[in-house]
C-alpha cells in the first residue's frame, strides 16, 4: 500500500523545503502516528527540496536525516516547554516523531520518497496535452482534457465519500481515458458529469 500527501501550489516560485518546513513535520506527525511497516509513504510537492533532504528524494541512506530531523524535532520541543517559541505549526508532528522508537523511526524515514519539484498545477493541462498528442487532434485533445478533469475530480469525490475505492488503477484512468476517446470521436450522445 502507498500513502501520498500533495503539496500542489499556483504559484511559480516556491521555497525550498527544509528541515525547518512546516509542510515536512506536519506530514512526518501524520504518517508517524498512523505508521505500518507494509505502506509506502509518497510526499508530492512543487517545492525543491534542501541538501539536507536529498537522501529522502532516492534510495540513499537515511542515518544522517534521521539524526537532523531528531535534532530539529527536540530542538522544537525544547523551545517550546521554554515558551520561547509557540511552534503552533510544528509541534504535533515533531512530538508524533519523537514519540517512536528510533528503529521505527529509522523503518519510516526508510519508506518515505518525497518527490520534489514536480510540476505546477496550472501545468497539468500541457502535460495531459503531451500525453495525448498521439491519440487526438488538437480540438479533440482539449475537449478530452476537460472530460479527463470532469471524471477526475468526480472520481475524487466518490473515493473520499467511501462510494468507491480510495485507490485510483492504471487500469481503471486509462479504460476512462479509452472511453473518453470513444465518446469524443463517435457519432453519439457524451456521458457528462
Amino acid at each position: 500500500d502507498s500513502r501520498y500527501q500533495v503539496a500542489h501550489s499556483n504559484k511559480p516560485s516556491l521555497p525550498e523545503v527544509t528541515l525547518k518546513s512546516t509542510k515536512l513535520w506536519k506530514t512526518l506527525g501524520i504518517w508517524a502516528s498512523e505508521y505500518a511497516s507494509t505502506e509506502r509513504y509518497f510526499l508530492l510537492t512543487c517545492a525543491p527540496v534542501s541538501a539536507d533532504l536529498q537522501c529522502l528524494t532516492t534510495g540513499d541512506d537515511r542515518t544522517a536525516v534521521q539524526t537532523k530531523l531528531e535534532e530539529e524535532a527536540a530542538l522544537v520541543i525544547m523551545e517550546q516547554q521554554q515558551g520561547v517559541y509557540e511552534h503552533k505549526e510544528r509541534i504535533s508532528g515533531c512530538r508524533a516523531f519523537l514519540n517512536l522508537t528510533p528503529t521505527v523511526r529509522a523503518e519510516l524515514l526508510s519508506h518515505i520518497l518525497l518527490c520534489a519539484s514536480v510540476p505546477n498545477i496550472n501545468a497539468f493541462d500541457d502535460i495531459l496535452d503531451e500525453q495525448l498528442r498521439p491519440i487526438a487532434r488538437p480540438d479533440k485533445r482539449l475537449l478530452m482534457i476537460g472530460r479527463i478533469r470532469e471524471y477526475w475530480m468526480n472520481r475524487a469525490c466518490l473515493s473520499l465519500t467511501g462510494e468507491l475505492p480510495r485507490r485510483i488503477t492504471k487500469g481503471e484512468l486509462q479504460q476512462r481515458i479509452e472511453e473518453i476517446s470513444s465518446t469524443i470521436s463517435g457519432n453519439g450522445l457524451p456521458d457528462d458529469y
